[in-house]
């Protein structure tokens, strides 16, 4: 009220004296000067520099100014109106009225805020049946910002800018007794612009146990009529995995040793382990004993559908290494066998495959593309919270930007060098302590993160959403991750947090007619 006020007062003191002579534009034909030294052209007429650009348009159908009755308003065209291409262009018609001796058009106080008055509109002509003059502003949005729009913040996840758009006519109405009277009517456009400031987008991951090769040696013989042994490895892999294209890498010195291999039970049915058999036959050269490490190497496959399998260069080979103890069958029998067993786990951090299995140990990389629906540029964006459900525990790797236990643990972080403003990225490396999952197991995950974003014009909004998917809202659904494992020689539990329900508001709207609102997803 403040404001309009002010430029009521304005156009008061304005609308004293009429002169045909501006500043910047010496001779003002047929318009007068405007606050800041435009010429403001009458009813019919262009050009702001003399405003000497008569219209033919409409002849005989122009409006006419009623002594005792105000009419021939102007209208905001709200359907062309909006922010596009980073510029706010706002249309106003007007009829052509005979009498009307001048338009002025201010989206502020044309003396605090000079640069946004009449000088930045255009006009031209509408010709029958519309018979209307057509103001048109195209003003970037980081020019028009400064205009006087005042900012709130006070919706979640908007940043809202009101103003007032002024559009003064001055009409002829008469003439009293010699002294030319005249009408000065101010009609008044409320303008919000709102830009969404913060959405929410998620991914999902099938994140497997890592590979769990189990082996023993099973069988360990030798047959003095034929002078030959026989050692047996049996071998077990969890679900998706079995083992192909076996090597032998080492073997005692004077034996000779092939080997030969076959599955036990290595059915291509989810949850089913694969059992595979593979058999050394071990012939004696001078030598008294099998014993000794034998060393196997393996190339890990996957069963079911290449596409759900986690496995990649770095995790795709594994090795048994069995130690024998046999007797001297030179001398006399002893017998000693001993059993043990290893595991190696394998990390990788390929980013440009497709990806939704993984496994422990492995980084998780994750990328979020965002728009608008070419109302607004983005220029900036941050993830400021990171969450982790597996459907009945959640827990937060990343709250209000800063890294949670959890995200240490998993080594969260944001990478910088692959991000852009609409497409943010981070990384994460899931283990047992977070992305729990049982032996021998596969679990799936749902990962969560809340963006705020800046637009053109040095907008931006610091707002953490704490909205979860839930029907309509506007988050971005991931799939999930599976973890398998085997067998652990201790057990343990991991910590977690309840799952939040904070659901976000539809935003409120009021009725002003007319009235320019612009939502910006």
């Amino acid at each position: 009220m403040h404001n309009l006020l002010k430029i009521v007062s304005f156009l008061a003191l304005a609308g004293i004296s009429w002169a045909q002579t501006c500043v910047q534009n010496t001779n003002c034909f047929n318009g007068a000067c405007e606050a800041y030294d435009f010429c403001a052209c009458g009813s019919g007429y262009s050009n702001s520099d003399n405003c000497l650009a008569a219209t033919s348009y409409c002849p005989g159908q122009w409006a006419n100014v009623s002594q005792l009755t105000t009419a021939n308003y102007p209208t905001l065209d709200t359907t062309y109106s909006g922010v596009r291409q980073g510029n706010l262009k706002i249309r106003v018609t007007s009829p052509l009225v005979n009498g009307r001796e001048a338009t002025f058009l201010y989206l502020a106080d044309p003396v605090l805020y000079p640069g946004c008055a009449l000088g930045n509109w255009t006009k031209s002509f509408l010709d029958t049946p519309d018979c209307a003059e057509q103001y048109d502003l195209d003003l970037s949005w980081v020019d028009a910002v400064n205009c006087g729009f005042v900012e709130d913040l006070s919706e979640a996840g908007f940043a809202s800018y009101t103003n007032n758009l002024f559009v003064k006519h001055k009409d002829m109405i008469s003439n009293f007794r010699g002294t030319p009277v005249y009408r000065d009517t101010i009609h008044t456009f409320p303008v919000v612009i709102k830009f969404k400031t913060s959405v929410t987008v998620d991914t999902a991951l099938n994140v497997f146990a890592p590979v769990n090769l189990l082996a023993a040696i099973t069988r360990q013989t030798y047959d003095p009529v034929t002078s030959s042994g026989v050692i047996e490895f049996t071998t077990s892999l969890q679900w998706p995995f079995e083992l192909s294209a076996a090597t032998l890498n080492g073997v005692p010195v004077q034996l000779n040793v092939t080997l030969g291999s076959n599955a036990i039970s290595c059915p291509a049915t989810a949850g089913a382990a694969c059992d595979q058999l593979y058999t050394l036959s071990v012939t004696p050269d001078q030598a008294c004993s099998l014993s000794g490490n034998y060393q196997l190497s393996f190339t890990v496959v996957c069963r079911g559908s290449p596409a759900d399998c986690p496995l990649d260069t770095a995790t795709a080979s594994a090795t048994v290494t069995g130690v024998v103890n046999s007797e001297n069958f030179c001398a006399g029998l002893s017998l000693n066998i001993g059993l043990s067993g290893s595991l190696a786990v394998y990390g990788d951090n390929a980013f440009a495959v497709d990806k939704n299995d993984f496994l422990h140990g492995q980084v998780a990389y994750f990328q979020a593309t965002l728009s608008t629906d070419n109302t607004a540029t983005i220029v900036d964006s941050a993830i400021v919270e990171v969450r982790i459900t597996d459907g009945t525990t959640s827990k937060y790797l990343r709250s209000s930007s800063a890294p949670t236990a959890s995200g240490l643990s998993v080594g969260l972080a944001d990478m910088d060098a692959a991000s852009t403003a609409s497409q943010p990225a981070f990384q994460l490396t899931p283990n047992n302590d977070v992305f729990t999952v049982p032996v021998d197991g596969q679990v799936q995950f749902t990962v969560f993160a809340t963006i705020d974003v800046s637009y053109t014009g040095n907008l931006k909004k610091r707002f953490v959403m704490k909205r979860q998917i839930q029907p309509g809202s506007q988050n971005a659904e991931t799939n999930a991750l599976v973890l398998v494992a085997g067998p652990a020689s201790a057990s343990g539990s991991a910590a977690s947090s309840q799952e939040s329900s904070d659901v976000l508001a539809p935003a409120s709207s009021s009725t002003l007619v007319p009235f320019l609102a612009l939502a910006l997803f």
